[in-house]
């Protein structure tokens, strides 16, 4: 070890040539351990992106069920689809909004839940409908039914659009509006 130290001190440019060479080689080492650090981190980022909340969702089409029989009551119906973006499973509560114009012509907003159990008031009811909590597997789509009852007292009152909102387990929202829905009269056979 002596006499590696006497051979630097007697060559100095020796010992500076092998000192700036470890420094370039500690460099590059440290360089490349950075790089694998940041590919690292951006697949983990990427990966816990995929595994969060992302879902859409699309309006297929949407009905009022004017039941003959009983003239009030109107059940409203929208065929939805679903689409669980993420990596991960999630479940899903839809809900609807209605805005409309009151007496006063102020705007106001109904809320009301999603009623599978209402499929039984509708006559040909061979349509599937999405239970109250719908669960959705990662990266899986899902489509059906939902259903609501109308408040009576919406019957005479102007409506200006319903929101249909799907919320998941994590309280992310997504909204798709319709402005006009058709009107389907089934009349009861005596």
């Amino acid at each position: 070890m002596e006499q590696i130290l006497q051979a630097f001190e007697s060559n100095p440019i020796t010992a500076t040539i092998l000192s700036t060479l470890l420094v370039i080689i500690g460099i590059y080492i440290s360089y490349n351990r950075f790089i694998v650090a940041d590919k690292s981190f951006k697949l983990a980022k990427s990966n816990f992106e995929n595994s969060q909340s992302n879902f859409n969702i699309y309006l297929e089409s949407c009905f009022r069920a004017n039941l003959k029989a009983n003239d009030i009551r109107k059940i409203l119906l929208f065929n939805i689809r679903i689409n669980n973006l993420s990596t991960s499973k999630n479940t899903f509560t839809p809900s609807l909004e209605i805005e409309y114009i009151d007496e006063d012509n102020q705007r106001n907003i109904v809320k009301l839940k999603h009623q599978p159990k209402l499929k039984n008031e509708i006559p040909e009811n061979n349509f599937s409908i999405m239970d109250a909590n719908v669960r959705i597997e990662e990266k899986d789509i899902k489509s059906g039914w939902v259903i609501f009852e109308q408040p009576k007292a919406l019957n005479t009152r102007r409506i200006e659009k319903y929101s249909v909102i799907i919320k998941d387990s994590h309280k992310n929202n997504a909204v798709i509006e319709a402005y006009l829905i058709k009107d389907i009269i089934h009349e009861t056979k005596v």
